[in-house]
């Protein structure tokens, strides 16, 4: 994943967002035919993907934005935002940690409003 982030502002848009869809697609593809794995580490790299595709329109702290929708994509998956937000502590840097925080406690707050 190193690799790719380092060469990412020079792609398109579409491209950086049809490797994230793609990759999802995929994952839940092999889920369906029986596959036995994780489904985070693979969230992360599709969410990392189409946070970077936002990070090319917007580029103004792509870091950020990246850590951003991680946060909340994962969030939706584990549904426990504390734990979500303490596995991307050792993901991303030290100052993104409160507003990973700050987007896992309101996705987590939307998910279960929209639940109810």
């Amino acid at each position: 994943m190193f690799t790719f982030t380092k060469s990412v502002l020079d792609q398109l848009f579409i491209y950086l967002l049809l490797i994230g869809l793609g990759k999802t697609v995929l994952t839940n593809l092999l889920f369906a035919f029986g596959w036995r794995g994780g489904k985070i580490f693979p969230a992360i790299f599709a969410s990392a993907a189409i946070g970077l595709s936002l990070a090319v329109v917007l580029p103004y702290t792509p870091g950020l934005l990246v850590a951003t929708v991680v946060a909340v994509s994962c969030t939706v998956i584990v549904a426990q935002p504390y734990v979500t937000a303490t596995l991307l502590l050792f993901l991303f840097p030290i100052q993104f940690f409160p507003v990973i925080l700050l987007a896992c406690l309101a996705s987590h707050r939307i998910q279960k409003m929209l639940i109810k």
